[in-house]
């Protein structure tokens, strides 16, 4: 203990330097934004440690920790040079899930530029470290001090939930003001504050994330309308309670010290009478108004009093009363006065009356045959008619029909208690239900199509409480709903007083609910309304997603897929692993073709206390690489875990059953349904769940066999919050019986927002900050185009905090980019080799703010160039279907090509056609020595290998001899092509030797999915036809410029409808100007000392295109990378990221010489055009 002493007095040295560094003025100047993504535990320190030190926000502490740094290297370790050798940056990975930006001012960004020179670090890396670095002092700090202040007790300005009102409370102070313009991967914040928030010493705080408007409002129509009252103990005591017919809207509309049973609306629904027992009287009959007002006791006297019934014009009510252990009915007004016995004949006990909506028959139980049975009243002549004779215990409890046509009681006359109907004569008896449970307590409801009940068995329930329970049943016993809700003696509010709601339009299926069970498996219902609901994902376990589709998912980031653990079990006690998945992404249609949408799984996280028993039902799965924006939209998922609330309705999406678990039939198209929550977080009752617990799970109700089945486990639940929809449960559980079909009873979700701490400990936050704000406007750069945002802000100015602003939310545009907006080639580009390797230098006429490198180059074919072991290809013949055609394959415009510049381009030639410029039938490009890459419809409708032929280096084909004519090995036609509607139209040849013409070379393909952008400038080139609307054969390659049109404010693409911009490219020129480029399968490239392909050109507009205005489409190489990879390898090598101005490529061939093409690259995307350099690999 004692060396701790000094350990200790140097660490409150260093600190209080620290703290002195920070406080120096600073003053106004230019700014710098630098993001850092951390993982989630080094966010929380950091968080941690600048509450620790007393600093206002982590972007104060980067920055102490930066000037610290420079300090301790400058002042005391006298550092001079660089100490790039220590290669801190390897252990320094900025791009984590996580991302906090902080502001730096012109004094500022000095410190950071010296660290980053220093240790030849990103930016990002550089306020990383300083981070760090404080972050380290403060642990060694706090565990010398025994933890002041522990990491769980911090607070920092991290916040993070869905409200989009949210406050972060420490003032009283008004909101800020904030305005939003968009750029085309941006937003310009600007904002307004109170002259509290003007004074110097001010500063704001951003915070922004992905949100998702809703595409239409979610609605789940009740199958069974209508609201039921009850009586429950479900709070200590029995009080009367109501409840929507489908389980949602529990409320309790009585609230004594003592028992209140058998509630009964009036007439008009506006009252409520029931029995209780209230001081010395065994039990009086209360009226109080529908809301629970207005308690008025109607009788009071020794006897007991119960079971009232309101005459159907609401002016009398009729009760039982005991005396002497006889009862006896009696009848009063409305107000409680002029009781009176309704009955003098002394004929045995009188109870449970039902007055018939006529209003002249009162149906009873009565014993006056020893047994009992069920008798008429009739109040006009006082005669009593019997109208059952059952030898056993009896029937009671009779309940009239809404048109007074039938009575439905209670029945032993099949060993157990039952329930039957009857017409009002006591003919036509027929029984509803049969179980093993008793039954009890029918009520018929107001439209007559159903009957509550009580059923009663052993024990509590969930709750402790008594287990008696409600179900619905059909009224001809065809279907049986429920449990509803837990209570007794139901009682049905006249429609009179509802708000009329719509009937389902679904069918009813002829299903009884008998003992039920539970089913991690779950059926879904109808089809999928209009609207983007592409973060639904499939998870398969091969590559037929019709078939091989098992659960679903939800995808909530780009490279995150929520989804349920039970759903990665493998048939043992483990877990199946992630190379055995896929996940199906952005699919509507599971028979759609090609497989461009299907994802490979990096790493699956069930979570650690997942168990048989189906608790914390969730899982992560991290997929391979990020998913386009342009092919799904990930999600939000709820932060709050009190959400949903009860009668929440939540969308249900998934291809599951449609009936019987795990028998389908299964749809093809995806298909949806809306159902309502029951209950809230605190309520521990799910129907027939009696495991049930609301924290961590949400309940759903299925009324009219709306729900989910066996393919659905795992599959995303959708709230609507403020407009915006939240993914508020993952799939999980349902309860069905004997007969196996799914949505018979309630089903179960994992409740998400329960899980929040848990998902973001992988997958990141959803929020992202920025600190250190000064001024009234702020931009942020870098956002994902096409999708929406929301954004807040608050100022703080010592301890004076205003509440986060109202939430911004806008769409990003797609990006454009024009050769001004890219970044500035690399200079002096040098390269010296030895032992096997290449060190590659340059230099940068710029500072590195956000700008990384690239290096690509060719290897030699025979060492890489090996094609993978893949499935057969589709080789066969495609005849185009009927129809009209829309589109024409061959196009036109451009002007006479060097070979030079497009010694990529290739002839296809019919064989036997001397003249090469009869025999051309389209293009292609060649991306190795042996491959060609061309479009599917060029050589589809019945030619094979021999009918095609390749020329190459050639741009007059009037020069073209038999011996420059190359024989193709193989056509692969991508397995997902039609010809109509024109779909992955991407061809590969397989040549029968390799190219040596020194005028040709190939060229790398783009891998990058987000890539192109909007706006690129491209080339085209081709032999096509110079006269609009005819198929002339041309003799001379010509080329045009162009651009990409993705932007939906230029991409007239969209006038087609078979337009997929996840699979198409829209290239042409300005707007007003018909763009009709090179030929059909030939190449779309960006860049001329290293060409990129960017796509294969597929269709345009019949006819004159000039004259339509659209522009040509092309196909989106980026998309099909793993096709082609497949099959040719990846014979093009890159690496990329890189931060500095060197590197060193390895395992390359000793005496082979290269081109190594260097590439500067920034967030967006943009590229520089590529600065090359030859050597040759020295031992």
């Amino acid at each position: 203990m004692k060396s701790s002493r000094p350990i200790k007095v140097s660490i409150t040295i260093l600190i209080t330097a620290c703290l002195l560094i920070s406080q120096l003025g600073t003053v106004a100047a230019d700014t710098v934004t630098v993001e850092t993504g951390y993982p989630t535990e080094g966010i929380e320190d950091l968080i941690w440690a600048a509450e620790y030190l007393g600093y206002e926000s982590p972007g104060e502490l980067q920055k102490a920790g930066v000037e610290v740094l420079r300090f301790l290297l400058v002042a005391i370790a006298q550092a001079t040079g660089d100490d790039c050798g220590s290669n801190l940056g390897k252990d320094l990975d900025p791009t984590g899930p996580n991302l906090y930006k902080t502001v730096w001012n012109e004094q500022e960004i000095d410190a950071l530029t010296w660290v980053s020179d220093y240790y030849c670090l990103s930016e990002s890396q550089a306020q990383m470290l300083g981070g760090s670095v404080l972050t380290f002092l403060a642990g060694i700090d706090a565990s010398l001090n025994e933890g002041n202040l522990s990491k769980t007790e911090s607070a920092g300005p991290v916040e993070s939930n869905n409200t989009e009102t949210a406050s972060s409370g420490a003032s009283d102070a008004e909101p800020i003001r904030l305005a939003v313009t968009t750029g085309i991967d941006s937003a310009k914040l600007n904002w307004e504050t109170t002259e509290d928030f003007q004074q110097e010493g001010t500063e704001f705080t951003i915070r922004y994330r992905q949100t998702y408007p809703a595409p239409y409002e979610l609605i789940a129509e009740p199958a069974i309308p209508g609201e039921i009252l009850f009586m429950s103990d479900r709070d200590g005591d029995f009080e009367l309670y109501t409840v929507k017919a489908d389980g949602t809207d529990l409320k309790q509309i009585t609230n004594n010290e003592v028992d209140d049973w058998s509630g009964v609306y009036s007439p008009d629904g506006t009252k409520i009478a029931f029995d209780a027992k209230h001081g010395s009287a065994p039990g009086d009959i209360f009226v109080v108004n529908a809301d629970g007002t207005g308690l008025t006791n109607l009788t009071s006297s020794f006897a007991e009093d119960a079971f009232a019934t309101w005459s159907p014009d609401g002016k009398q009510i009729v009760f039982e009363r005991k005396i002497n252990d006889t009862y006896r009915l009696h009848i009063m007004n409305s107000d409680g006065s002029k009781s009176r016995l309704l009955n003098e004949v002394d004929t045995g006990g009188w109870s449970i009356p039902a007055w018939s909506p006529t209003g002249s028959k009162i149906a009873f139980s009565g014993w006056m045959d020893g047994d009992s049975e069920i008798y008429i009243l009739d109040i006009e002549d006082n005669s009593i008619t019997q109208i059952t004779e059952n030898e056993v215990f009896g029937d009671a409890w009779p309940t009239w029909s809404p048109d007074g046509k039938k009575i439905a009681y209670i029945s032993n006359s099949d060993g157990d208690v039952e329930v039957f109907t009857m017409n009002s004569d006591g003919s036509n008896k027929e029984q509803i239900t049969q179980n093993d449970l008793d039954e009890a307590e029918p009520a018929w409801s107001r439209d007559g199509n159903y009957i509550s009940v009580t059923r009663h068995s052993a024990g509590v329930n969930s709750l402790g409480r008594s287990q008696s329970e409600i179900f619905l049943i059909a009224a001809d016993g065809s279907e049986s709903f429920g449990p509803i809700t837990i209570g007794e003696q139901s009682n049905w509010k006249p429609l009179t007083s509802t708000t009329p709601t719509l009937a389902s339009s679904r069918s009813k299926q002829i299903i009884n609910s008998e003992i039920v069970k539970a089913t991690p498996l779950i059926v879904g219902a109808e089809e999928e309304k209009t609207g983007d609901l592409s973060f639904q994902v499939g998870i398969m376990d091969g590559n037929n997603p019709l078939q091989d589709q098992f659960c679903g998912g939800s995808l909530i980031k780009a490279e995150w897929v929520l989804t349920a653990a039970h759903c990665l079990l493998d048939d043992g006690t483990g877990y199946l692993q992630a190379s055995d998945l896929k996940v199906l992404v952005g699919r509507r249609q599971l028979t759609t073709v090609g497989n461009e949408d299907i994802f490979e799984v990096k790493a699956i996280y069930p979570h650690p206390s997942y168990d048989k028993n189906v608790n914390n039902d969730i899982a992560l799965m991290q997929l391979s690489k990020p998913v386009p924006s342009q092919m799904a939209t990930p999600i939000p998922w709820i932060e709050d875990p009190t959400l949903p609330i009860d009668g929440t309705p939540i969308l249900k999406t998934g291809w599951g059953s449609m009936d019987v678990v795990n028998k389908g039939p299964y749809p093809d198209e995806l298909k949806s349904t809306v159902v309502n929550v029951i209950g809230n977080h605190d309520y521990n009752f799910c129907g027939s769940d009696t495991d049930f617990v609301a924290t961590s799970r949400i309940c759903s109700n299925s009324p009219a066999r709306k729900g989910a089945c066996s393919g659905d486990s795992g599959g995303p639940n959708v709230i609507e919050v403020d407009g915006a929809w939240f993914l508020a449960g993952v799939t999980s559980y349902g309860m069905t019986d004997d007969t196996n079909k799914c949505a018979e009873d309630v089903e179960i979700m994992t409740r998400v927002g329960y899980y929040t701490e848990w998902i973001t400990s992988h997958a990141g936050w959803q929020w992202t900050w920025v600190t250190e704000i000064e001024g009234n406007e702020y931009e942020i750069e870098g956002l994902k185009s096409g999708l929406n945002y929301i954004f807040q802000i608050l100022a703080q100015n010592g301890s004076n905090r205003t509440p986060y602003s109202d939430p911004f939310v806008t769409r990003i545009h797609t990006p454009r980019t024009t050769l001004s907006d890219a970044p500035l080639p690399p200079f002096d580009v040098r390269a010296e080799s030895g032992s096997g390797e290449v060190l590659i230098s340059w230099d940068y006429a710029e500072k590195l703010n956000n700008i990384t490198f690239s290096i690509e180059h060719y290897e030699p074919e025979g060492s890489t160039n090996t094609p993978l072991s893949i499935q057969s290809d589709n080789t066969s013949v495609n005849n185009a279907r009927s129809g009209e055609q829309t589109l024409e394959k061959m196009i036109i415009g451009g002007e006479k090509a060097e070979i030079l510049d497009n010694s990529h381009v290739v002839a296809l030639l019919t064989p036997g056609i001397a003249d090469a410029k009869q025999a051309r039938f389209c293009a292609g490009s060649l991306i190795t020595q042996t491959w060609v890459i061309t479009a599917a419809h060029c050589v589809d409708g019945g030619r094979t290998s021999s009918n095609v032929e390749v020329t190459t280096g050639i741009a007059d084909l009037s020069l073209v001899g038999q011996q420059d004519r190359m024989q193709v090995k193989k056509i692969h036609i991508h397995d997902g092509y039609l010809s109509d509607p024109l779909t992955h139209d991407l061809a590969l040849l397989e040549l029968s030797t390799p190219v040596i013409s020194s005028e040709a070379s190939w060229l790398p393909w783009e891998t990058n999915i987000q890539l192109p952008l909007d706006g690129t400038e491209i080339k085209t080139a081709g032999w096509g036809s110079t006269i609009a609307g005819k198929d002339e054969k041309e003799t001379i390659l010509r080329e045009a410029q162009g651009s990409i049109l993705f932007n939906p404010a230029t991409n007239r693409c969209g006038e087609w409808s078979t337009f997929d911009p996840s699979q198409w490219l829209c290239v042409g020129g300005t707007e007003n100007v018909g763009s009709c480029l090179g030929d059909g399968g030939g190449p779309v490239t960006a860049g001329s000392v290293l060409p990129v392909l960017l796509g294969v050109i597929a269709w345009g507009p019949v006819g004159d295109c000039a004259s339509t205005r659209l522009p040509n489409v092309a196909v989106r190489l980026s998309t099909y990378n793993d096709w082609i990879t497949q099959r040719v390898g990846n014979p093009w090598k890159k690496a990329e990221g890189i931060t500095w101005f060197t590197h060193a490529i390895k395992n390359l061939q000793v005496g082979h010489n290269y081109d190594f093409f260097v590439t500067a690259h920034d967030q967006l995307g943009r590229r520089s055009e590529s600065v090359s350099v030859n050597i040759t690999v020295k031992d």
